[in-house]
């Protein structure tokens, strides 16, 4: 079982050197965030994707791409804000 683990871990760590690598050799200009190289994105796009159609199919999300592609950039141009959260201000009077 150590061995194993060992071997996970290596590999591990050669991913993170081949990410840096990569990184410096094709996107000298742009900051290396390796928080963004994860299954976040991911999992958000899939979120918004089952916010629109629970239960879809992979054609329903060839034509929620678009959709969801010009939610993300509203996100990220902060032009649309997140109406589920509460404003949660106490009144001490």
């Amino acid at each position: 079982m150590i061995k194993i683990t060992n071997i996970y871990n290596s590999c591990n760590s050669c991913k993170q050197i081949l990410l840096v690598i990569s990184h410096r050799e094709y996107y000298p200009n742009i900051p290396l965030l390796p928080w963004l190289h994860g299954t976040e994105v991911c999992e958000h796009f899939f979120g918004m994707v089952r916010q629109n159609m629970p239960d879809f199919t992979y054609v329903d999300l060839i034509y929620l791409i678009p959709k969801i592609k010009y939610v993300f950039k509203a996100y990220m141009n902060s032009s649309i804000t997140n109406e589920n959260i509460e404003n949660k201000v106490s009144k001490i009077g």
